[in-house]
C-alpha cells in the first residue's frame, strides 16, 4: 500500500498525470476498480470527459467524497436515508422547540424561530460535521464560554441525537457515519486498486481523516495539490496547509513533484511565475492578456462579455472554452444576464438563484403575508396588480386595482380591512357633487353601488385568503396548494425561468410534507407556517432548465474554477472590498473557538492562493477587470492583486471609457453600434444594414439629450413653449384670476408651475399615519380663525383662550375626517401639543396688541372668491386679477391696517424672499385689504410662524431693497416690487417660458416633476 502526494504548479499537468496513472493501472488489470475524487459534480464531469476522450476505462468511478461515503455505507450494509433541506429545517425547529420548552434555550429565545437563525444553525452545524466533530467535544469546548456558545452546543447535541433516533442523515452526518465505518471495518474498501484525488486546493478535517483511513486500505492513494515542494511562495501558503494536514495524518505519505514547469506560455507563464514575488521580470501581455478599468460593475460585465464575444468571432474560441470568474455571484448575476441578452451571448451559471428572490415566489409570499401584516395598503395593491395571481372580477367595476388605489388616497388607507371598509362605506353614502377638502372630488371616485361592489370584492378576497387558525404542516400545504390552483399561480408562470421556480416550489411543498412525516405532526399557526416556508425558500436554489449540449459561457465563482481549464478566462471585481473580500470574524464562532474546534478560519484565509488558481485557468486569453467608481461616486481603489499583475505586464491597464470615440468594429450589439455612430458623428448610409430608422430616432434623441445636458436650460425639451404662446395667452388672459401661491410657484421654478398648473399633475405620496404639513397648517389656521370669531372680546387674550377650549376640542375631534388623515397612536398627545402651540400664539399676539395698539378686526377675509371682487394689480399696461384669503387683519387706533398671514413653517419669511419673488403673498394681501376689500389703509404686514410663535423677519413697513439699480422703500416699495414681480412672471407664463430653475436650497420633494425632471435637485425643505 502506497500513499503519494503529487505537488506541482498550476497547469503543470497534474490532472493529465492522474489520467495516465488510471490508464496504467487499467493496462495491468482492466477490471481493477479505481476511484477518482473531485471537489464537485462539475469538475467530476470534466474529468470524466477527459478520461473518455483518452480512450475510456471500465470500472473507473469518477465522483466526489460524498459518493465515496455512500459507497462505504452501502458496502457495510447500511442504508442511506439522506434528508433534504426542508426535512433538516423541520428537525432543527423541533430541537429548538424542545430546548425552549425545557428551559435550555434562553439567550437565543427571542430569535429562535426566525428564518435567519435556522439558516445560521444549518450552516454552522454543517461546519462542525465537516470537521468530524461529535457533540461531546463541542460541549466541552463551549463550557464556560458564554450562553451563546453553550446553547449552540446544546442544540447541536439535540440535533445529532434526533437525526440518529429518526434514522436520517444529512450530507455531513453521512460523512461522519462513513468515517466510523472506515475506522471500525478496515477492509471495507480494500478492493480498490487505486484512489486518485485531484483538483483540490484544501481539505476539511473529515476529508483528511477519510484519506488517512483509505491510505491504510487501498493499494494506491494519489493526491494532487498545486504548489512547490519548498512552499516558498506566498501563493502556495493555502496549499501548504492542506499538505501539512495530510502529512500529519499519513506519516508514510510520499511527496513527489513530477513536473516543476507549467505548460503555460508567454504572458500567462510570466504571471504564474512572478505573481506576488519580490523580484519580477515585466512581460508584454500583447493581445492575449488585458487589464481593463471600467466605471462600475455594470460596465465590467459588459466589457467581459464583449471580450468573450470577440474571442469567439476573432479567434474562433468555442463558448464551451470560455469562462467568467466572479468573486460575488449575486453582485454580478443580473448585470451579466442583462448584457448577455443584449449581446446575444448565451451564459450559464453554475450556481442557482435563491428561490425566495424569484419574482413569482416573492409575489406569492407577499400575497400570503397580507393577513399576517394586517392588509397593508401597498401590499394589497401589489398583490392585485401581480401578473402571477388571478382574482375573480368585482361585478361591473372596471379598473378594479386603479379604483382601489384612488380610494386609498382619498381615505388615507394605511392598513387593515376596517380602513378600506370605512372609506368605501363613506363613499357609498356620499354626495357625488360635494368636493372634499383634500383635493380629490367625489366625482372622480367610485360612489353608491360601485363603492359597495368594491367593498364586496375586498371582502371576497379576504375570505379567499382566510386561513384556519392552526393546522399541521400537511394541512397547511394542502390549503396552500388549493389556493395556488384557485389563483392560477402555476398557469401564470409562463417564462422558462418562472416555470423553473414554480417547479422548485412544488418540490419544496412536497419536502415540507415529508419533513412532517419524519419529525412527527406538529400543530402550528399560519404565521409559523409562513416562517417555516420562508426559511426553506431562503435556503433553496433553482436554475432555469437548460440544454447542456448547447454552447454557453460558464460563469463561476473563483473557488469553483479550481481544476478547470479554458482557452479564455475573464476575472471580474479586482477592487478593494470585492476581491480579496473583506474578512470578518464569525459572530457565533469566533477565531479562538474555530482554532480550538479545528474549523476553517474566517480571517487570514490566504486568498492569494485562490487568485493564483483563477489566473492560471486559461490556456491562452486572460482578461482582468475592476470597477473604478463606487455607487456614491467616490473612487474605488484597486485591490493589491490588481496592482501586482499590473507590475508584471508592460502594458498599462485600459481605461473604459477612454474618452475617445470607440471603434465601430468593437460594438457587440446593434444598440452599441448605433451609440458609437452617434459618438463618431455617423458613417456612410450604405453601412447601416437596415438600421436607418433607428439611426434617425437616435439623432433626434441625441438632440434632446444635448439640450438637457446644457448648463443653461434652453430649447423645446427644456421648457421653451414659445410656440404655444397664443394658446397660453388665451388661457391666462385678462379674465384669469390668479392666486399668489401659483405665481410664487412659477417664481420658485417655472417648470414646476408648468407640470402642476398647466399639465395638472400632482405628486402623490402613499398614505401614512398622521397629518402632513399641509393638513396641519390648514387645521391650525382654521382653529385660530374660528377661535377669534367666537371670542366675546378678540382683543382680550383671556377671552380668546376661553373660546379656544371649545373650538379646539370640536375641531380636533373632527379633524381626521375633515382633513382626511389617519390618526397615529400619539394623536391624543399631538392634540395637546397643537393646543399648547395655539395658546402660546394667542398670548404672544395678545402681548403684541397691548404694546403696539393693534386690535384684531377681520378673520378669513376673502377676495376674488365667494362673491367678493378680485384684486386688480396693474403693472405696465397690464392688469392682473388675484384671489385669496387673508388670515387676519388688525387695526390700530388710527384706523390703519396690519395684515397677518399665519405660516406653519418658518422658512422663506424674510425680506430676501420678497426680493427674489419667492414670497408675494403678503404685499398682495396688503393691496387687497385696502384696494379691493376697502378695509382701510394698510401700513403694516407680517408673516407669523405658528410653531416658532414669532414674526418673520419681513415687515412691510420697514422694507428696504435695491434691485437692478432701483430702490424700494417702505410698504409702498414692497407693494411696487410685488406688482413688478407678478407682472413679469405672468407675462413669462403667457409667453411660454418654463425653463427648469431649481431653487438655491434644493427642489421640494412634492414637486410634480420630481420623478422625471433632469434638473431636479433634492434639498431640505420646510
Amino acid at each position: 500500500m502506497t500513499a503519494e502526494l503529487w505537488i506541482g504548479p498550476a497547469a503543470s499537468g497534474k490532472t493529465t498525470a492522474c489520467i495516465r496513472l488510471v490508464r496504467e493501472v487499467k493496462a495491468q488489470d482492466p477490471l481493477a476498480p479505481v476511484t477518482m475524487l473531485l471537489p464537485d459534480r462539475r469538475q467530476a464531469a470534466s474529468f470524466r470527459r477527459r478520461l473518455a476522450f483518452d480512450g475510456g476505462t471500465i470500472h473507473a468511478e469518477v465522483g466526489t467524497f460524498g459518493d465515496l461515503y455512500r459507497e462505504v455505507l452501502l458496502l457495510s450494509g447500511q442504508h442511506v436515508m439522506l434528508a433534504s433541506d426542508p426535512v433538516i429545517l423541520r428537525i432543527l425547529r423541533t430541537c429548538i422547540d424542545q430546548a425552549l420548552q425545557s428551559g435550555r434555550l434562553v439567550y437565543f429565545a427571542p430569535i429562535a424561530h426566525r428564518p435567519g437563525f435556522l439558516k445560521m444553525l444549518h450552516d454552522r452545524f454543517g461546519e462542525l460535521q465537516r470537521a468530524d466533530l461529535v457533540p461531546d467535544p463541542f460541549r466541552q469546548t463551549a463550557a464556560g464560554r458564554g450562553p451563546a456558545l453553550e446553547e449552540m452546543a446544546e442544540l447541536y447535541t439535540l440535533y445529532q441525537q434526533t437525526m440518529r433516533d429518526l434514522g436520517w442523515d444529512d450530507l455531513y452526518s453521512m460523512n461522519q457515519r462513513a468515517l466510523q465505518v472506515l475506522r471500525s471495518t478496515p477492509g471495507v474498501i480494500q478492493h480498490l486498486k487505486a484512489v486518485v484525488v485531484d483538483g483540490f486546493e484544501s481539505f476539511n478535517p473529515a476529508q483528511v481523516e477519510a484519506l488517512a483511513l483509505a491510505a491504510n486500505q487501498v493499494r494506491q492513494l494519489v493526491v494532487t495539490l498545486p504548489g512547490q515542494v519548498d512552499w516558498q511562495r506566498v501563493v502556495f501558503y493555502r496549499f501548504e496547509k492542506a499538505a501539512s494536514l495530510l502529512q500529519e495524518r499519513i506519516p508514510d505519505l510520499q511527496i513527489h513533484s513530477p513536473r516543476q514547469e507549467t505548460y503555460l506560455t508567454g504572458p500567462l507563464k510570466a504571471i504564474e511565475r512572478d505573481l506576488f514575488e519580490s523580484v519580477i521580470e515585466p512581460f508584454s501581455g500583447k493581445a492575449d492578456v488585458r487589464m481593463l478599468e471600467a466605471r462600475s460593475p455594470v460596465e465590467e460585465a459588459r466589457q467581459a462579455l464583449r471580450w468573450v464575444k470577440a474571442r469567439k468571432i476573432r479567434n474562433d474560441v468555442r463558448l464551451f472554452d470560455c469562462a467568467i470568474l466572479v468573486p460575488e455571484i449575486e453582485r454580478y448575476r443580473p448585470l451579466l444576464v442583462e448584457a448577455a441578452a443584449e449581446f446575444h451571448v448565451p451564459i450559464r451559471f453554475t450556481q442557482g438563484s435563491v428561490l425566495l428572490s424569484s419574482p413569482p415566489i416573492a409575489a406569492l409570499m407577499d400575497f400570503l403575508h397580507l393577513p399576517v401584516f394586517n392588509w397593508p395598503r401597498q401590499l394589497v395593491l401589489d398583490s392585485l396588480h401581480s401578473p402571477y395571481l388571478d382574482f375573480p372580477a368585482a361585478g361591473t367595476i372596471d379598473r378594479i386595482t386603479d379604483r382601489l388605489e384612488e380610494v386609498s388616497m382619498f381615505g388615507q388607507v394605511v392598513e387593515g380591512l376596517s380602513q378600506w371598509e370605512e372609506t368605501l362605506q363613506r363613499l357609498a353614502a356620499a354626495d357625488p357633487d360635494k368636493v372634499q377638502p383634500d383635493r380629490l372630488s367625489l366625482q372622480d371616485l367610485p360612489s353608491g353601488e360601485d363603492a359597495k361592489e368594491l367593498w364586496a370584492y375586498l371582502e371576497q378576497l379576504a375570505s379567499f385568503l382566510h386561513p384556519p387558525e392552526t393546522g399541521t404542516t400537511t394541512a397547511w400545504v394542502t390549503w396552500l396548494e388549493d389556493l395556488l390552483e384557485q389563483v392560477s399561480f402555476f398557469k401564470n408562470c409562463e417564462s422558462s425561468l418562472d416555470q423553473a421556480a414554480a417547479l422548485e416550489l412544488r418540490e419544496v411543498l412536497r419536502s415540507l410534507v415529508l419533513a412532517e412525516h419524519v419529525a412527527g405532526d406538529q400543530t402550528e399557526s399560519y404565521a409559523d407556517f409562513l416562517q417555516e416556508l420562508e426559511a426553506v425558500l431562503e435556503t433553496t436554489s433553482f436554475q432555469e432548465k437548460v440544454d447542456w449540449k448547447q454552447p454557453a459561457v460558464q460563469v463561476l465563482t473563483l473557488l469553483e474554477a479550481r481544476g478547470m481549464r479554458y482557452k479564455a478566462v475573464a476575472v471580474l471585481g479586482l477592487a478593494e472590498g470585492i476581491f480579496p473580500g473583506i474578512e470578518r470574524e464569525d459572530p457565533f464562532l469566533d477565531e479562538t473557538i474555530r482554532r480550538d474546534l479545528g474549523l476553517e478560519p474566517r480571517i487570514e484565509r490566504s486568498q492569494e492562493g485562490l487568485f493564483y488558481l483563477a489566473l492560471t485557468r486559461s490556456d491562452r486569453f486572460l482578461l482582468l477587470t475592476r470597477p473604478t467608481l463606487a455607487e456614491d461616486g467616490e473612487t474605488w481603489e484597486p485591490s493589491a492583486y490588481w496592482q501586482m499583475v499590473s507590475q508584471i505586464l508592460l502594458e498599462k491597464p485600459i481605461e473604459f471609457p477612454s474618452g475617445a470615440p470607440e471603434q465601430l468594429e468593437f460594438a457587440a450589439s446593434e444598440q452599441e453600434f448605433l451609440f458609437r455612430l452617434v459618438q463618431n458623428g455617423g458613417i456612410p448610409g450604405d453601412f447601416f444594414g437596415g438600421l436607418e430608422s433607428r439611426w434617425e430616432q437616435l439623432q433626434f434623441t441625441s438632440s434632446i439629450l444635448q439640450e438637457r445636458l446644457a448648463r443653461i436650460p434652453a430649447g423645446l425639451h427644456e421648457g421653451d413653449l414659445t410656440e404655444a404662446a397664443p394658446m397660453l395667452t388665451e388661457r391666462f388672459g385678462p379674465s384669469h384670476v390668479w392666486s399668489a401661491s401659483r405665481v410664487e410657484q412659477y417664481a420658485q421654478c417655472p417648470f414646476e408651475f408648468f407640470a402642476g398648473s398647466i399639465l395638472g399633475l400632482e405628486a402623490q405620496e402613499p398614505p401614512v399615519p398622521g397629518m402632513d404639513a399641509a393638513q396641519l397648517g390648514s387645521l391650525l389656521h382654521a382653529v385660530l380663525e374660528e377661535t377669534y370669531k367666537l371670542a366675546e372680546d378678540p382683543s382680550d387674550p383671556g377671552s380668546v383662550l376661553q373660546a379656544l377650549e371649545k373650538i379646539s376640542a370640536e375641531s380636533f375631534e373632527a379633524a381626521p375626517l375633515t382633513y382626511g388623515f389617519r390618526p397615529t397612536a400619539y394623536w391624543e398627545l399631538e392634540k395637546s401639543e397643537f393646543k399648547a402651540i395655539l395658546e402660546n400664539v394667542i398670548r404672544v399676539l395678545g402681548e403684541r396688541q397691548r404694546s403696539s395698539g393693534w386690535v384684531p378686526r377681520v378673520y378669513e377675509a376673502f377676495f376674488g372668491m365667494r362673491g367678493a371682487p378680485p384684486l386688480q394689480v396693474k403693472d405696465q399696461d397690464d392688469i392682473f386679477l388675484f384671489r385669496g384669503l387673508i388670515d387676519r387683519v388688525d387695526v390700530s387706533t388710527e384706523g390703519e391696517l396690519c395684515i397677518i398671514d399665519y405660516k406653519t413653517g418658518s422658512s422663506h419669511l424674510s425680506k430676501r424672499d420678497l426680493v427674489e419673488s419667492r414670497r408675494l403673498q403678503l404685499p398682495l394681501y396688503a393691496m387687497a385689504a385696502s384696494d379691493c376689500l376697502k378695509l382701510g389703509q394698510t401700513t403694516e404686514g407680517l408673516y407669523w410662524a405658528l410653531r416658532r410663535n414669532e414674526a418673520g423677519s419681513l415687515l412691510l413697513s420697514s422694507f428696504r431693497a435695491e434691485l437692478d439699480g432701483k430702490e424700494y422703500s417702505g410698504i409702498q416699495g414692497a407693494l411696487q416690487l410685488a406688482r413688478e414681480h407678478a407682472g413679469r412672471h405672468i407675462r413669462s407664463i403667457r409667453a411660454g417660458k418654463f425653463h427648469p430653475q431649481p431653487p438655491s436650497d434644493g427642489c421640494p420633494s412634492y414637486c410634480p416633476a420630481a420623478a422625471w425632471c433632469w434638473r431636479f435637485n433634492p434639498g431640505r425643505w420646510k
